[in-house]
């Protein structure tokens, strides 16, 4: 795919190479933070990054401006939070279970059902970035507790998921309180009360993003918006007639065989490379 630069269609992918172009094209122009994408829409024009994290879009950009062509740069982006992915579930995985079985976390990660539903089926390439950070930010902020200096990356996880994609900072954040409040059995509540104040700050890093995202909403029509497709009430796993309820029953049991099998296959060969690196 990559050789090739194909671009495969799905849901959102003519959005993200879209935006891409004329976020890319506007960098070039020296407008270093384009809210506006003047050209779209017809030429009137959208404030799509007003309300968008535009993160992914500044790593497309440098590669777009770098020479690479828009299929290759899109084809590179999605191969990127793939890898991604399993670099931060293995980070995560090995602070606490050790190489073999962190390894094999990160490649069940790598090939769970929903990166591929992502990839694939959506091309939500936000999405899958952000899911990517996830057990970074744990790691994070497991080492955060004990290890002062271990707070700023913290920090910057946080500002670098809320760049990323708005709906996963929220549902990650949710979680992430809870996931701390659960060490105050072994922490003190100062460090607890530090850790969190660190994620904050992140908040605040990506302010710059997040404060017109929230203050500037009334000035679109966010109820037309709830609209499209059904409204999120359409798309649920449990609709009848929605997309996700249709490929939840048929193509996901496919995904979940095909991700079995290569787990099966993967975890005999590391079992094996890792056995013969000992005895050596």
């Amino acid at each position: 795919m990559f050789s090739e630069g194909l671009i495969f269609k799905s849901h959102d992918m003519e959005a993200h190479v879209t935006w891409l172009i004329h976020f890319s094209r506007h960098i070039a122009e020296g407008i270093l933070y384009p809210r506006w994408l003047a050209n779209t829409n017809y030429g009137y024009g959208s404030p799509d990054f007003v309300f968008y994290p535009p993160g992914v879009y500044y790593i497309g950009s440098f590669l777009k401006l770098a020479g690479i062509d828009i299929q290759k740069t899109i084809t590179f982006l999605f191969l990127l939070a793939s890898l991604l992915a399993g670099f931060s579930c293995y980070v995560y995985g090995r602070n606490k279970w050790g190489k073999r079985v962190s390894l094999l976390a990160a490649l069940a990660y790598m090939t769970s059902p929903y990166l591929v539903l992502n990839i694939y089926q959506r091309a939500a390439l936000p999405e899958t970035f952000a899911v990517a950070l996830f057990p970074l930010g744990l790691f994070l902020t497991d080492q955060a507790f004990g290890k002062p200096k271990w707070r700023i990356g913290l920090a910057f996880c946080f500002a670098a998921l809320s760049l990323t994609h708005a709906p996963s900072l929220l549902l990650y954040t949710i979680f992430w309180f809870s996931y701390v409040i659960c060490f105050l059995l072994k922490y003190s509540w100062k460090a607890i009360v530090i850790t969190i104040a660190s994620g904050m700050v992140g908040l605040g890093i990506a302010s710059f993003y997040l404060l017109p995202a929230i203050l500037e909403k009334n000035l679109v029509n966010v109820n037309s918006m709830r609209e499209v497709s059904g409204g999120f009430q359409d798309n649920l796993i449990w609709s009848p007639g929605s997309w996700t309820n249709i490929f939840m029953r048929t193509t996901i049991t496919d995904i979940f065989t095909y991700q079995l099998l290569t787990i099966i296959v993967l975890t005999i060969i590391i079992f094996f490379a890792v056995g013969r690196n000992l005895k050596n």
